[in-house]
This record gives structure tokens, sequence and C-alpha cells, in this order.
């Protein structure tokens, strides 16, 4: 009867966890229903454009270019395409996603890069696949964040470099998205941020080891929009508003390594090597 029961439990858990995938890939797939009017008017603030700056600057700080022609890079959880378009350019690249609607829009504006629908717990390649292996703020969305990153450290070649951008939970939008979730007040589902301590040692081990970490988006972009205070701001002070997410680019450029930067900011950015 035991043995029974425990069956049984990890059968409905198992189910519990397909569910919550499911809803969350729902949540991405209408993002491929959006107008430009719609897309525009969310991505297009001063707060969002800094955000994406700031992530760009971070990952490409850690990324190496001059690996030779035959190498090839994973964009694990490559959405509509925001980092798989522009280094489809440079280097050989796959991306995978567990949204057929993002992953239409990443074929279209990524031709050059081979695209496929995958689950991160689960990707359909073989062992040591990949020289570098990218993932930007995918884990909190996962079940089971463990399981990711073994896979990802799986289908990384030895001495290859993974790169992972997460949300940090050392801070106060962790705070405010915790009372949101006890209230059932929280779009996302799942939506676990880790430490850097908490994600250092995932990354330990599943055999990854952590070679450098920079602290990332200092500004807290998030209390303007959760406030509905962007539009505001960007109508009556625009100049100063921009000048205030234009200031921590440069603090983050300078100063993104070093404590406390790398702990307190909103998300963290980590370059770890397998051995």
């Amino acid at each position: 009867m035991k043995t029974m029961r425990q069956k049984n439990g990890n059968v409905s858990e198992d189910q519990r966890e397909q569910q919550a995938k499911r809803r969350v890939q729902a949540r991405f797939d209408e993002f491929k229903k959006w107008t430009l009017e719609e897309i525009k008017k969310r991505f297009g603030t001063i707060p969002r454009k800094y955000i994406d700056a700031v992530e760009i600057e971070s990952v490409i700080y850690f990324l190496s270019f001059s690996k030779t022609t035959n190498s090839i890079t994973l964009d694990a959880g490559c959405g509509s395409g925001r980092f798989l378009t522009p280094l489809s350019k440079e280097m050989n690249v796959v991306g995978v996603d567990f949204s057929k609607g993002l992953l239409e829009k990443a074929r279209h504006q990524a031709p050059n890069a081979k695209v496929c629908v995958a689950d991160l717990e689960h990707l359909p390649f073989k062992s040591q696949t990949f020289d570098t292996v990218l993932c930007v703020r995918v884990l909190q969305h996962l079940t089971n964040q463990k399981n990711a990153v073994n896979e990802l450290s799986r289908v990384l070649k030895k001495s290859g470099t993974l790169i992972i951008l997460s949300y940090n939970n050392l801070t106060l939008h962790n705070l405010y998205k915790r009372i949101r979730q006890l209230l059932k007040n929280w779009k996302w589902f799942p939506d676990d941020y880790c430490s850097p301590w908490e994600l250092k040692k995932m990354l330990s081990k599943a055999g990854v080891f952590t070679v450098e970490m920079r602290g990332t988006v200092a500004a807290n972009p998030w209390f303007f929009d959760y406030f509905n205070l962007t539009q505001f701001l960007q109508r009556v002070i625009p100049k100063t508003f921009a000048y205030y997410f234009e200031a921590f680019i440069k603090i983050e450029r300078k100063l993104g390594g070093r404590f406390p930067f790398r702990y307190v900011s909103d998300r963290v950015t980590v370059k770890s090597v397998k051995m």
C-alpha cells in the first residue's frame, strides 16, 4: 500500500508540474497575438529600454566571439529571439523554447539560426554538444530548476561556458512579489527567484563552477511599472527619468562585478565553466 501511495503521489506531482508548465507556456504564447502598438507600449518605455540594454551588456560581457567557426552556442529559452537574432549573425547558434508562439517570431527574426520546441528539463540533444550555453531569465519559470541546470550542464562540452542571467531573491522586488503571491494576486506561476548562492550551489552540483558574477538591473525599474508611474514620468519629466537609468547603466558598467552590486541587484549574471 505504501508503495502504491508513493507511486500515485509521484504521478499527481508530475501532473501538477505539467499543468504549471502549460499555464506558463500559454502566457508566453499570448505574446504572439500582440499588435505592434501593444509591444511598443509595453517594451518601448524608458525602464524597459534600460533593462534590455544592461541585460544585453551583461551577457555580451561574458560571451566569447573568438572561438572557431565549428563552435556552437545554445540559447536555452530563446523566446522571440532577443539574443538569438544578433548572435546568429556572429556564430553558429541553436535556439530552444517551449512556446511555439515565441519560436515563430524567432524563426522570422533569426532565419540563420536553428530553432526547436523543447523543455529545458529534457533537452533533445546529445551530451556535450555545445561549446557555450546561454540561459537568460528562464529559471524562475521552471518548476524544477535543479533538473534544468543539470540538463544545461549535460549538453555543455567540457571546458565549455554556461552563462545564466537570473532574478535575485535578495531584493525588495522579490519581497513585493512574494506578498502578491500570498494574496494570490500575481499572474505568473511558477515564478521563483533564487539567490546568487543558491544558483552557484546548483551549478556546482551539476559540475559547472562559477568563474565570475555580475549584478544586473540595479535601478529597480519594476517599481515604476508595478505602481503605474512609468507613463506619467515619461510624460512629465522625460529627461530626468531617462537620466536616472542612464546613470545606473554607467554604475553597472564599472561596479556590477563588485560587492555589494553583484549580490543586491535585481538580477545576477553568472559565468561558469564545466570541469
